[in-house]
């Protein structure tokens, strides 16, 4: 392997392991992705599969789960037109430009918009008027869990970001976790919204929010391992008298 840059920005380590790919890119490139995305749908699955159960009898959705279909890409026309996804659809994906600034004089920090679109469909009126209050609690769902950086059912409830994440060894060690500073909503909208200028376009009942995240950037030779520090110290009494040492192994 040729040398590498050992860096570390967010859940980007390198070197990268080619091992871990998998079936996509994103798994080692952008795992924050990945990560908010499994997250999120655990935590609408575990809160809302239920009620979904209950409510979805007669309506286009009855054979459905309450996320049908997971993708890592923003809701746009070309999603939901060429497609071939099964609603309710949960999209989690980076949008719009990202901001770089000095955190401290080694770490630089990245700031970014995120979309999350939960869309249940284009849905006749009796259904929305049935499954559509789902919306509203997929956004207070989700705000909740970014509270609280996890979810019961995620992981055992390991934390995925925020400041107790922080301190954690997942985060120090990048084994785990999504590899963010901070994650906070923005935005939310319910209702209708149609992804083309064609008037005639359908229009997808949904739940569309905006998150802002942070990622930190420094080099992976700051992160070393302590065994211990000795401590010497030198003092003198004001009269002038005979020094004396402190000393003291940690």
């Amino acid at each position: 392997m040729t040398d590498s840059l050992y860096e570390r920005v967010g859940a980007l380590s390198l070197p990268l392991n080619a091992g871990n790919v998998g079936g996509s890119l994103v798994s080692v490139l952008d795992p924050a992705s990945d990560t908010l995305l499994e997250l999120f749908a655990q935590a609408i699955t575990s809160e809302f599969g239920a009620v979904f159960n209950a409510a979805k009898t007669g309506t286009s959705l009855a054979g459905r789960s309450v996320v049908q279909t997971k993708l890592p890409l923003p809701a746009s026309a070309r999603v939901l037109t060429t497609y071939t996804a099964e609603f309710p659809l949960l999209c989690v994906a980076r949008d719009g430009d990202a901001t770089w600034d000095e955190f401290t004089l080694s770490i630089e920090r990245v700031t970014q918009r995120w979309s999350v679109d939960f869309v249940l469909g284009p849905l006749v009126i009796d259904e929305e008027r049935k499954l559509g209050s789902l919306c509203q609690g997929v956004a207070k769902v989700i705000a909740a869990t970014i509270r609280r950086g996890c979810h019961p059912d995620y992981q055992g409830g390991a934390l995925q970001f925020g400041k107790a994440y922080e301190d954690s060894d997942d985060y120090a060690d990048g084994s785990g976790g999504a590899q963010l500073s901070t994650v906070r909503v923005v935005t939310h909208r319910v209702g209708r919204a149609r992804f083309a200028e064609d008037p005639a376009a359908p229009e997808y009942v949904g739940c569309y929010m905006q998150l802002e995240t942070t990622e930190l950037g420094e080099g992976l030779d700051q992160w070393v391992d302590q065994q211990g520090m000795s401590v010497q110290a030198l003092n003198q009494y004001a009269d002038g008298s005979e020094p004396y040492y402190l000393e003291t192994d940690q």
